[in-house]
């Protein structure tokens, strides 16, 4: 053997020539990196885009509700029928459970200044009554004005996409404005009033 080859042979890394330049966690990519300009233009584009698409998004949601309350509002001329000739036998309904309901109570107040457990069954099951009837009134209230309140909680999401886009376009146009967050904060209320 030659002195080179024993050289080579018992180094200390125990590999014959050079050590490879790409490792396990070395970029293999001859490529430049890009400057962080580049990314962050890239990264407006992309937000803007997205915001716009937000933007086109919430408002045919909010056409869509706006038209579900105006056909909820103003009903076809079947359901206006309809209501119209129920209205007699609803009011008849009425009278007569009202009519027993008035009857069956009367009969456990004359009943009730005898025994005290009648008289605090009679108060439970009137609280009961209370309490039904107004769970009943707050559901049906619900139902119907369900509606009108999708359409402002709508408006609002609109008026925040928009806003965001419009905050996303100057952006885009003007990079110093990212600069400070007082100043994004200060804007991005400036565009909500302003809508």
């Amino acid at each position: 053997m030659r002195s080179s080859d024993k050289s080579d042979h018992f180094g200390t890394s125990g590999q014959n020539g050079q050590k490879s330049g790409g490792g396990k966690f070395r970029r293999e990519s001859t490529q430049p990196r890009p400057s962080s300009r580049l990314r962050q233009e890239e990264k407006t584009e992309r937000q803007l885009e997205e915001s716009g698409k937000r933007v086109e998004k919430t408002g045919a949601r909010l056409d869509k509700a706006r038209e579900a309350l105006v056909r909820k509002q103003n009903p076809g001329p079947v359901k206006k029928t309809a209501r119209v000739a129920s209205k007699p036998v609803k009011a008849a309904h009425r009278q007569v459970r009202y009519g027993v309901w008035g009857f069956a109570h009367q009969k456990i107040y004359e009943v009730e200044r005898e025994n005290v457990a009648v008289e605090a069954a009679h108060r439970a099951e009137l609280a009961g009554e209370v309490a039904l009837r107004e769970g009943k009134r707050f559901v049906r209230q619900r139902i119907r004005t369900h509606p009108a309140r999708r359409v402002r909680s709508l408006e609002r999401e609109s008026i925040r996409a928009k806003s965001v886009h419009e905050r996303n376009r100057q952006a885009h146009e003007h990079p110093q404005i990212k600069s400070n967050p007082i100043s994004r904060r200060l804007q991005k209320q400036r565009l909500q009033k302003q809508y």
